[in-house]
């Protein structure tokens, strides 16, 4: 019995110091850590009227761009639903995660637009925040997370 006990009690040990190397450190509050596999850029947010109203189907979207001489050029990105855009739901909300690859943006340029046209279309630089995952060489950045929150007004 008490070999039976030794035995489980070494691979519970084992497993919790094996894992605890793996996980990722906290996400930001409010988004849940998208461990394993490649990194994540993760953006979230609301699109609301004046009045604070929840607005749905809007459609957001990250803006992949270039500068030249200073100027973002925005660059002309076939839409993937979730990859790298998303409809808000019923009470304004989205998401939508995309592979970050190897950039490491300190921001990201967000858009919503109102496809039915009684808003006006917006665009914010949007901060990204990274989660780590410790490494042989240190904690090193790995999911980037952005909350990119808009108030939209409607059209004259």
């Amino acid at each position: 019995m008490k070999k039976t006990a030794l035995i489980v009690t070494f691979f519970l040990a084992a497993s919790l110091l094996f894992t605890g190397c793996a996980n990722s450190m906290d996400s930001p509050p409010g988004f849940d850590s998208f461990s394993g596999g490649s990194p994540r850029l993760i953006i979230r947010g609301k699109v609301c009227n004046e009045q604070g109203e929840g607005l749905p189907g809007i459609h957001v979207r990250e803006e992949k761009f270039t500068l030249d001489n200073g100027i973002a050029i925005i660059l002309d990105e076939p839409d993937i639903v979730s990859y790298n855009y998303a409809y808000t739901d019923a009470n304004g909300n989205y998401t939508f995660v995309r592979y970050r690859g190897r950039e490491m943006p300190a921001e990201v340029l967000v858009a919503a637009t109102d496809t039915n046209g009684v808003y006006q279309n917006k665009a914010l630089w949007a901060e990204v925040v990274y989660d780590f995952v410790n490494t042989p060489d240190g904690p090193q950045a790995y999911n980037g997370y952005v909350y990119a929150d808009f108030v939209l007004e409607k059209k004259e």
